[in-house]
């Protein structure tokens, strides 16, 4: 894949798993849905769904060679932004 648009080169690690599957969190009630960071970081923490949802969010384009030029978009959270708050540098 090649970066058609983006705001920064990096960003396209985009905590993606929350938001690009409707379906998965479908299976838990919203209030209970968490982002745990944790591990070898300096702080870790736990995100409800509300907090992600107040975090700022990334949208990037992307040329997929793979499927005929097609244009795909994701859009979320950066996985950057979420390890600097786990004091990452």
């Amino acid at each position: 894949m090649r970066v058609v648009a983006g705001p920064t080169r990096f960003p396209w690690l985009l905590l993606l798993a929350a938001f690009c599957c409707p379906g998965a969190l479908a299976q838990t009630p919203a209030t209970s849905a968490q982002l745990t960071v944790t591990g070898d970081v300096p702080k870790s923490f736990t995100l409800s769904l509300d907090d992600l949802r107040r975090q700022p969010r990334t949208t990037l384009k992307v040329v997929n060679e793979h499927q005929n030029d097609s244009e795909e978009v994701y859009e979320g959270v950066a996985l950057a932004a979420l390890l600097k708050q786990a004091g990452v540098p």
